[in-house]
């Protein structure tokens, strides 16, 4: 986690959006406390079909090395 430099979001409902960065938040500040003062850049996108017929959310990370 010390890594992750960026994440990209696909919400399939846009209402969900302040729900998934709560969440994003409270994950932060239990796994990897350093990330909520400092936090990845992050986009979001609306997307009305995913991979996983029954999935709200998908989540791609980037992290250096």
């Amino acid at each position: 986690m010390e890594k992750v430099v960026k994440t990209f979001m696909l919400l399939r409902r846009l209402e969900d959006y302040p729900k998934m960065r709560k969440t994003e938040v409270e994950y932060y500040q239990k796994h990897a406390p350093h990330l909520v003062d400092n936090p990845p850049v992050s986009t979001f996108m609306q997307l009305s079909s995913m991979t996983n017929p029954e999935a709200l959310f998908e989540i791609d990370v980037t992290a250096v090395f």
